[in-house]
């Protein structure tokens, strides 16, 4: 009476798998989306990041682990690849975001507390007290989390592809390599 339903069928035979399109997999990448899709993601966690820093009155530096994993999804979501290149421009943009975060918190900070724009504090910057902020500022622990955004970055960049489409991936490979 009360029966649930059947996930698979019990005739393998019966029900073929869907054809998948190599072709189609391959022309749905798009480098010019990951790197959108990467600087958006980059853009929108910096404006987070600053304006939590600024409501809470606390900075977190584990944000820029959090800021990687999200570079990786908009690299990923946008971008559609299924190759190298797409990991390797997640890391492009989460490596300098890693350094980025960090001064436009500071920069949100100071403007909170001097009661100034931000594009006024901004303005003020010197390339001496650019180098300044990051000699004082940047350590050792500043690297492993740019380190480990870099590798959630890459992680989440490249396109989550069905079993059918890996296989028919594989297989098209291994074709054309011979």
């Amino acid at each position: 009476m009360f029966r649930l339903k059947q996930k698979h069928s019990r005739h393998p035979a019966a029900a073929k798998p869907a054809e998948v399109s190599v072709t189609a997999l391959l022309d749905d990448q798009s480098v010019r989306g990951a790197v959108l899709g990467g600087l958006g993601a980059l853009l929108i966690v910096h404006l987070f990041w600053a304006y939590s820093a600024v409501l809470l009155d606390k900075v977190f530096p584990w944000m820029t682990i959090v800021q990687g994993a999200v570079i990786g999804m908009g690299v990923q979501r946008l971008g559609r690849g299924i190759d190298w290149r797409f990991p390797l421009i997640a890391a492009l943009w989460s490596f300098p975001a890693a350094f980025t975060g960090n001064l436009v918190v500071a920069l949100s900070l100071t403007a909170n507390a001097a009661a100034v724009g931000f594009f006024d504090v901004l303005a003020g910057l010197s390339v001496s007290s650019l180098q300044k902020f990051f000699g004082q500022t940047i350590s050792g622990v500043d690297i492993i989390f740019a380190l480990c955004s870099i590798a959630l970055a890459t992680f989440f960049a490249k396109r989550r592809l069905t079993r059918a489409q890996a296989n028919a991936l594989h297989k098209h490979e291994l074709k054309n390599a011979h």
